[in-house]
């Protein structure tokens, strides 16, 4: 009996397939939220910058701005504005946050899941959560369907002086 070398090629490429179209996705789930993180800092950035200059120091004004920079699948998710609490100085900081979601998909949701066992509950975003000590970094991921991710961006701006 002769074994040809076809079949095993055959044989080979339907065992590596699933394996390398799991690498694939997971690259292109990463990439995806990479850019989620850089459009969210660039969103907080941006509004930031935009409050200061106005003096509206009211993050919640720009809402609307926010949403239109949510791009490749991203959704706006909610935004606060922080300004320093400290009063003995007479230069303060003023924070953005913004928080995007980004649709898991099925196979990285999956792995995600089996692999950070998150209970993450997402809530509004408030001036405690500068530190986001329940998440990977900027990055919390809610394992119930349908399962998310969450990105929050980072703004930062200094004032030049406080009223």
């Amino acid at each position: 009996m002769r074994f040809t070398s076809r079949g095993q090629s055959i044989t080979e490429a339907i065992v590596v397939l699933p394996l390398f179209l799991a690498i694939v996705f997971l690259l292109l789930q990463l990439g995806q939220l990479g850019m989620a993180l850089i459009m969210a800092n660039y969103a907080a950035s941006s509004i930031a910058r935009k409050a200061v200059a106005e003096n509206n120091l009211s993050a919640g004004n720009y809402q609307q701005v926010a949403q239109q920079l949510m791009v490749a699948g991203m959704q706006y998710d909610s935004l606060v504005g922080c300004p320093d609490a400290d009063q003995n100085q007479l230069t303060g900081n003023f924070v953005v946050l913004v928080r995007a979601k980004v649709v898991a998909w099925p196979f990285v949701g999956y792995v995600m899941n089996a692999a950070f066992k998150a209970n993450y509950t997402p809530q509004a975003l408030s001036c405690s959560d500068l530190t986001n000590q329940r998440g990977f970094g900027p990055f919390n991921y809610l394992p119930t369907l349908p399962q998310t991710f969450y990105v929050t961006g980072t703004g930062k701006v200094r004032l030049n002086y406080k009223a």
